[in-house]
């Protein structure tokens, strides 16, 4: 669980020095996608 919160939380931080808010839900959202088809 804390490898996936580190993992969305790197990404929150690439998103946010990349561009908008739009990206960051879209990343997050493929991000959480990921993680329950993995699982």
């Amino acid at each position: 669980m804390e490898k996936i919160l580190s993992l969305i939380m790197k990404i929150i931080s690439e998103v946010i020095v990349e561009g908008p808010i739009e990206l960051l839900a879209d990343k997050c959202l493929l991000v959480t996608v990921k993680i329950y088809v993995r699982s």
